[in-house]
């Protein structure tokens, strides 16, 4: 008998693959592993882009709930303050009626009898006397036809502080005489004016006067016809102060 040696066949050793440094696409053309970084780029971007709107969505959520919340609880405010002014005006309407037919309430008609009076009285301010004043008149109060006629003018200071006149020209005063009719309504167009025909300076000028101080000025109209005549007469300084016109006849 023969004996064999026994004979045990080694296990088959897998050598590791490695991966070649190309790959095939899908259409078997070979690509780098260079090339698949900017699709690995590419993924990353739209992974960025969807969180980016996932977020905006859910802020626009957000917004979107608490304008509901918000009306939500604004609604039933405004309904109260619409039923509390409705239940007010028909309690006011009710007492209203009340007051009308059985007269007011003891309780309110004691606030009414202890409410102060707020009456006001219209209280009025006494005129402001003017600082200056002027009064005009004749030396007559008839006059013959034919005759000159005079007048006279004064300007006086009645305040207790000085007064200034300012005046614009030379020209100081001014005298119009004015027909009237048979009925005492004076002429539209003056008969005689004092300053007609006259030349004035062109100056500046002013004069203080002292409290209770006059300053008098005289004109007078030559031929004047029979008839009667309102005069006027006013002083040119500050604008103007005008007396109290008067009457002469001429006969």
């Amino acid at each position: 008998m023969t004996l064999r040696p026994s004979f045990t066949p080694s296990p088959e050793v897998v050598s590791p693959q490695v991966v070649p440094p190309e790959v095939a696409s899908n259409n078997g053309e070979a690509r780098s592993a260079s090339d698949l970084e900017p699709e690995a780029a590419f993924d990353g971007r739209i992974d960025i882009q969807a969180r980016a709107d996932f977020a905006e969505s859910r802020r626009a959520g957000d917004e979107e709930m608490k304008t509901t919340l918000r009306e939500a609880m604004l609604g039933p405010s405004l309904v109260a303050v619409a039923l509390g002014g409705v239940i007010f005006g028909a309690a006011q309407s009710r007492a209203n009626e009340q007051n009308a037919a059985f007269g007011p309430s003891p309780r309110a008609q004691l606030q009414t009898e202890n409410a102060p009076e707020t009456t006001e009285k219209n209280e009025e301010k006494p005129a402001e006397k003017p600082q200056i004043r002027a009064t005009a008149g004749a030396s007559h109060p008839t006059y013959e036809a034919g005759r000159p006629t005079e007048f006279y003018l004064s300007v006086e200071n009645v305040s207790k502080e000085a007064a200034v006149l300012n005046y614009t020209s030379g020209q100081r005063f001014d005298f119009e005489a004015y027909q009237l009719d048979r009925d005492g309504k004076p002429a539209l167009k003056p008969f005689w004016k004092w300053s007609e025909g006259r030349m004035f300076t062109m100056a500046l000028s002013s004069k203080t006067l002292a409290p209770g101080e006059r300053e008098n000025f005289k004109a007078q109209m030559d031929k004047a016809p029979r008839g009667k005549f309102q005069i006027r007469a006013r002083s040119t300084a500050n604008g103007g102060i005008e007396a109290a016109p008067f009457e002469v006849l001429v006969q």
